[in-house]
């Protein structure tokens, strides 16, 4: 299911995909008229936010998104795709609201958007 709204609507979707039982979920925030998206995964404990970098524009902001997970004090474990890609994957427990602040401040610092930016969510839940 795809949906537009504005960064706010980032926790309720968060809470959709913590509160899944599908085993394939996944929820997907893209900036409204730019290539720039974050990826989750989750369950009742938490998502896993991924940061691919396969592409160019990917990967010059990579040292962006590696600074403010520091800022926010995120722990970053890189992994690997079954195609070789890169990703930049932070586990974030906590409740919808607290997890959706991080995420929301991520997105903000990160692709600056704010409370007027569109944010199409991509939910299969």
């Amino acid at each position: 299911m795809t949906s537009v709204g504005g960064i706010d609507d980032i926790e309720g979707n968060i809470e959709k995909i913590m509160r899944t039982t599908k085993k394939d979920a996944f929820l997907i925030a893209k900036v409204h008229g730019t290539s720039d998206f974050i990826q989750f995964t989750g369950d009742a404990k938490g998502v896993q936010l991924d940061f691919p970098l396969v592409t160019d524009r990917q990967k010059s902001m990579e040292t962006a998104f590696r600074s403010v997970a520091k800022e926010l004090n995120l722990q970053i474990v890189e992994n690997r795709g079954s195609g070789g890609e890169h990703f930049l994957d932070i586990d974030i427990k906590g409740t919808p609201a607290e997890i959706s602040f991080i995420v929301r401040t991520l997105m903000e610092k990160l692709f600056r958007v704010n409370q007027s930016t569109r944010i199409e969510y991509e939910l299969n839940a």
